[in-house]
């Protein structure tokens, strides 16, 4: 099973960073499924004439009280997923 690497952008990066306690580990868990799988989570496709083909968007906990995580994942060869 490949392996793949999380990059952060900037701004993602420093959120994470304040997370504490719980919050923090659950964002931790659904980026580790993301380092095995960076296709998990909703596919987005085509939403309001924007075309997001290729992006996902998963949450860290129950929808009306999560931190939405969204990544790409447009490549199978691709070592590095951006979140943000």
């Amino acid at each position: 099973m490949m392996a793949y690497e999380i990059k952060f952008i900037p701004s993602a990066q420093k959120d994470f960073q304040k997370f504490e306690g719980r919050r923090k580990i659950l964002v931790a868990k659904q980026l580790a499924k993301l380092e095995t799988n960076p296709f998990t989570g909703q596919h987005l496709g085509k939403k309001v004439g924007i075309d997001l083909s290729g992006y996902y968007k998963l949450y860290a906990a129950k929808k009306e009280n999560s931190h939405h995580l969204f990544h790409s994942g447009k490549s199978h060869h691709c070592k590095k997923h951006h979140y943000w």
